[in-house]
């Protein structure tokens, strides 16, 4: 499966760098609430969660760690 979608991915995130543009469905999230502990009838136990596209967070990730790797060859600190 990567072999299919690796050449379509690293189109849309180089067109994305080049022209400062995200993909609209990567813009939106759904969000859904996830039960923590406690009453389940209760709204307060549960926490929202954001469910985002995955090549967008594919990208993120490539993203930073590019960052980090350059940070720490430039031996910036926190």
């Amino acid at each position: 499966m990567a072999e299919i979608v690796a050449l379509p991915l690293k189109l849309t995130f180089n067109r994305s760098m080049l022209s400062n543009k995200l993909p609209l469905e990567w813009k939106s999230a759904k969000i859904s609430p996830i039960f923590k502990k406690g009453s389940t009838i209760k709204l307060g136990n549960y926490r929202p969660v954001s469910l985002t596209a995955v090549p967008c967070k594919i990208m993120e990730s490539i993203i930073r760690d590019k960052m980090m790797k350059f940070a720490q060859e430039n031996n910036f600190k926190k």
